[in-house]
């Protein structure tokens, strides 16, 4: 029976050092793929209160006229820009692009900023 060790130490720790890492580079790979998981989820909660929010500006009575209306269109358009990234990113899934997780970091960190500003919106609609 022939075994996969070779008759030099030397070799056999370089081995065992490729093996070691194969494997943990892969439990690391688990990892990011439950965390894109994790990722895609929120960014597609907060993509859909975006759309929801869109929704009740788009329903607003056009005659109305005042500073409240000043103030929603210019934290519409912060709104726009806050979230012009997880935007982008769901227009690419909905094309089918894959999607780069190095990139989705970029997303990730922009979300909090365009939950805050899908929120501001939210209040100035309810007054």
């Amino acid at each position: 029976m022939q075994h996969w060790l070779s008759h030099n130490p030397r070799t056999d720790v370089q081995l065992l050092i490729v093996l070691i890492t194969f494997i943990t580079s892969g439990c690391s790979f688990l990892g990011m793929s439950s965390r894109f998981d994790e990722f895609s989820a929120h960014a597609e909660q907060v993509f859909r209160h975006q759309n929801v929010v869109i929704e009740k500006i788009m329903q607003l009575n056009e005659d109305s006229t005042g500073v409240s209306d000043k103030a929603i269109s210019q934290a519409e358009l912060n709104m726009y820009d806050q979230c012009r990234l997880l935007n982008e990113y769901a227009i690419r899934e909905r094309d089918g692009q894959e999607q780069n997780y190095f990139d989705s970091q970029e997303i990730l960190d922009s979300i909090d900023g365009c939950e805050t500003s899908i929120n501001a919106v939210e209040k100035l609609l309810i007054k």
